[in-house]
């Protein structure tokens, strides 16, 4: 019983349960517990890594991600260099680099990640859903464009998850093409999917209230827009915690909503929450550069 009860501590089906469910921290927790016990299991331990760096990168530890998918990536080079395990982390590693600006390193990373054949189709779409963020970022619009369909024809079912990750971020490539209407229809997919399909308080509800809002705004769609700042608010207090830069960030995007609706009471409310937990924190490349879009990472997201 009790070497069952240490193989069920050193399995990753909890961490990634919990990671799956949104639920950031105790997928951290988890995962540095089966990385302490998996020492004898070079794949395990990578896996665990990437794990790990996963649920880092989704609470903004960029530093600590870094350094677990860069550790991921030593044993899996060695070890497994065309497997999908490999291709997972050059692809989280990507992503990250996409959320620190750093344009070179997230394209190569993610091209490297799609150059290692894969047979599941999902791990795929989340491949070129990051390439075409990336692409996006640096303007290649059209590339950006064909990326997404791409993606979007090696899901079957398109109303998953997956699925709602690539509507948004091709919801947030409409904007760009300042082509609204379809943006917002993208956007609003996205939305219902994850409604349906994701726990209440998951945090990519947060994002995609917050993008859905961001649209709406820039539109001057500002009473459409305030309960989608509103409701993002609420699902990031409780997931990222209520002193988080996410936190603070969509605070001040709905203060400056509320300020343009003349609710000033309410905007000098929250545009004061939002300057106490922003000035806790160094500013965020990510949050400054591209508040956007949210990145598809490895595993199960």
């Amino acid at each position: 019983m009790i070497a069952a009860f240490l193989l069920a501590l050193c399995s990753l089906h909890l961490p990634q349960s919990l990671l799956a469910a949104g639920q950031l921290r105790q997928a951290r927790d988890a995962f540095s517990l089966a990385l302490s016990c998996s020492a004898s299991d070079a794949l395990l331990t990578a896996s665990a890594l990437t794990g790990l760096a996963s649920a880092e990168q989704d609470l903004f530890l960029h530093n600590e991600a870094e350094l677990h998918y860069r550790k991921a990536l030593v044993l899996l080079e060695s070890r497994a260099p065309d497997s999908p395990a490999h291709a997972e982390a050059l692809n989280g590693l990507g992503s990250l680099y996409f959320q620190l600006h750093r344009l070179s390193l997230a394209e190569s990373h993610t091209r490297r990640a799609l150059a290692i054949l894969t047979p599941n189709d999902a791990a795929k779409a989340r491949m070129l859903s990051n390439l075409a963020v990336t692409l996006q970022a640096w303007g290649k619009l059209r590339e950006a464009a064909s990326a997404y369909a791409e993606a979007l024809s090696l899901l079957e079912n398109h109303k998953s998850p997956e699925a709602a990750f690539l509507f948004s971020n091709r919801g947030l490539l409409h904007a760009a093409e300042r082509r609204p209407l379809e943006a917002i229809a993208d956007l609003e997919t996205a939305l219902a999917i994850w409604r349906k399909s994701l726990p209440p308080n998951h945090p990519h509800l947060a994002f995609g209230e917050g993008n859905l809002a961001r649209v709406l705004t820039l539109n001057a769609r500002h009473a459409a827009a305030e309960p989608h700042w509103r409701d993002a608010v609420a699902i990031a207090e409780p997931a990222f915690g209520p002193d988080h830069r996410v936190t603070g960030s969509l605070y001040a995007a709905w203060a400056h909503t509320l300020r343009r609706l003349n609710r000033n009471n309410e905007s000098k409310q929250a545009a004061a929450r939002a300057r106490r937990i922003l000035n806790g924190h160094p500013p965020d490349p990510w949050l400054t550069h591209r508040a956007d879009i949210r990145a598809l990472t490895g595993g199960s997201r």
